[in-house]
């Protein structure tokens, strides 16, 4: 037997010839140990009882084969073994009618299999068995039920360990099941059943805007319990997508199981029901599901966009190259914690709920689904434009941007996500632009005291006073932008304001464009006054040539009296002048 626990109880009585027996029973409780030390000397002694010492009991349990309900028994009112198996002695005499010997207990196998590894959160793998996982875990995970899953294909169920259910103490289960799979595959899960007990108040409805599998709680019993599995594709470490959502038992009625493939290499599972009845277990909250890896090529278009801004645009259907990004989103993060996010495209709003009416107030099945936040959530809906009709702009800003507490309450920067949902041809695009408050917008939104300094208050909140104002600002959304995207050719205000006349044109040689122009123009004044002077030059010459050409009267003179004049000798190179 491998190693486990045991639990020794002795009971002291009387011999036939009427000694105490106290030191008999005493050594033979001693001998005992000695033996269960040697014999099992890998086991250890939970519990030893002598004579009316009385051991953990749970005598409650015995009212409710009269037909009560009874709670669960306690860890105090048990004994739970730490390994496969426990073994309980009991030691006694002859039992008579004035000293009866007898003892009862009821017992059960608890499987503590969850499958796969221990998930402490991202980049923190379990190394040491023993290591306690509530100081190594991510504190926003459930400890008891969070598991990693990396082979390639392998069945998983919701825990089936008494404890961790109603008729074991809980009060609720909370369970992570995350699925890793390596570069250039997807997860697949398969979803046979799954079960919320008799207590379920939820409907689990489809979505107008997708066709997922949402969850419709109770408008009657806003208080009731929640029982909800949830399914999740993670494109990105701080991205979760909602593929599905079910909140009753009607998975019990279909005829096949249902399939849910991840658009990335991670998918994620949570089942949580809370306020669990003490007769509840694994019998009546359950789910059972299996998994595997499929091979998908990489998508290598740029979809996780950081910097000042960009735009960007997808048609659909993709083309070859581009089938395996259908269904992933643009990731948008802001490289500061004190910069926020602005987004503009083209379409209508909808609702994130909506009626009959609300479809026919769009001409496509396509959406735009933007979400932000903390945890990531739903913002807006938006039926989008197609190409030829962009003239209705949308302005969406991120949600820090118009909640009471700014980046102060952010531990990291803000991101919005933009998930394309496309159903028919269409085309997707928008703009996007990171943005930063200006100064008197910050102290407006921070609503402090008229009596402090604007420098005084940003220092009370822990930030760096700006002395002057943004000089790159977009008036319009009455924020900064980055100074990359002022008169850069294209417009990045809604207004078109960083490419004006106005602007552009003061600031021709303080931007990269405007230097190159000077340069331009100086090089077209140099190069202007080279040619002046090659140009005087060439007629000095000239007339310099034309004075010392001889006349037609001079040489017929000379060539009379046979002799040359001094005055119109022309000298050539080789020749030697004797008076010289």
């Amino acid at each position: 037997m491998g190693s486990g626990n045991y639990v020794q109880s002795v009971r002291h009585g009387k011999d036939s010839s009427g000694s105490s027996g106290y030191d008999l029973a005493k050594d033979h409780g001693r001998k005992d140990r000695q033996s269960s030390k040697s014999t099992y000397g890998s086991r250890r002694l939970m519990a030893e009882f002598f004579d009316n010492e009385a051991p953990k009991l749970c005598d409650h349990m015995t009212l409710e084969s009269k037909g009560h309900r009874m709670r669960p028994c306690t860890p105090l009112e048990s004994y739970v073994s730490t390994g496969r198996d426990l073994k309980i002695e009991f030691h006694t005499m002859t039992g008579t009618s004035l000293f009866p010997s007898s003892f009862g207990i009821n017992y059960e196998f608890v499987d503590t299999e969850l499958g796969g590894e221990p998930y402490l959160g991202e980049q923190k793998k379990a190394r040491d068995p023993q290591e306690d996982l509530t100081q190594a875990a991510d504190p926003s995970l459930p400890i008891l039920c969070s598991r990693v899953f990396r082979k390639r294909k392998g069945d998983f169920q919701s825990p089936r360990n008494v404890f961790l259910h109603g008729r074991g103490g809980a009060k609720n289960i909370s369970c992570l099941y995350r699925f890793e799979a390596s570069v250039g595959e997807r997860v697949r899960v398969e979803l046979f059943n799954v079960s919320f007990g008799e207590f379920a108040t939820c409907v689990t409805e489809s979505d107008g805007h997708t066709g997922r599998a949402r969850c419709s709680p109770s408008e009657n019993e806003p208080d009731s319990r929640i029982g909800e599995l949830r399914i999740y594709d993670v494109p990105y470490p701080d991205a979760r997508i909602p593929l599905g959502c079910f909140c009753d038992n009607t998975s019990s009625t279909y005829n096949a199981p249902l399939t849910f493939i991840s658009n990335s290499r991670t998918l994620e599972l949570t089942f949580i029901v809370t306020r669990l009845n003490i007769s509840e277990d694994f019998a009546d909250v359950y789910f059972h599901a299996a998994y595997d890896f499929i091979r998908v090529p990489e998508c290598r278009r740029r979809l996780r966009l950081r910097g000042s801004g960009g735009e960007d645009e997808m048609n659909f259907p993709l083309r070859s190259h581009e089938a395996s990004c259908d269904g992933l989103p643009w990731y948008i993060e802001a490289q500061q914690q004190d910069r926020s996010l602005f987004v503009r495209t083209w379409g209508s709003f909808l609702p994130v709920e909506p009626t009959a009416d609300d479809f026919s107030k769009c001409n496509t099945r396509n959406r735009l689904i933007v979400y932000s936040g903390v945890p990531l959530k739903v913002m807006r809906v938006i039926c989008p434009s197609p190409p030829s009709s962009r003239s209705a702009a949308l302005h969406i800003f991120s949600e820090d941007w118009l909640s009471n507490q700014p980046f102060l309450t952010f531990d990291r920067p803000v991101s919005m996500v933009l998930e394309p949902i496309h159903k028919e041809p269409g085309s997707i695009g928008f703009s996007w632009l990171e943005i930063q408050r200006t100064k008197a917008s910050l102290i407006q939104q921070l609503d402090l005291q008229s009596n402090f300094t604007t420098n005084d208050t940003l220092v009370e909140f822990g930030l760096y006073p700006r002395e002057t104002e943004c000089e790159y600002r977009c008036p319009e959304l009455d924020a900064c932008i980055g100074s990359a995207l002022w008169c850069d050719g294209r417009p990045n205000c809604p207004s078109g304001y960083d490419e004006s006349e106005q602007e552009c044109g003061s600031r021709l040689i303080e931007l990269p464009g405007g230097i190159y122009a000077a340069f331009g123009c100086v090089a077209a004044a140099i190069s202007a006054c080279l040619i002046f002077c090659l140009l005087v030059m060439v007629k000095k010459r000239r007339k310099a040539n034309e004075k010392l050409k001889p006349t037609v009267g001079t040489t017929g003179a000379a060539s009379l009296n046979g002799t040359l004049s001094k005055k119109d000798y022309k000298k050539e190179p080789l020749f030697f002048d004797p008076d010289s």
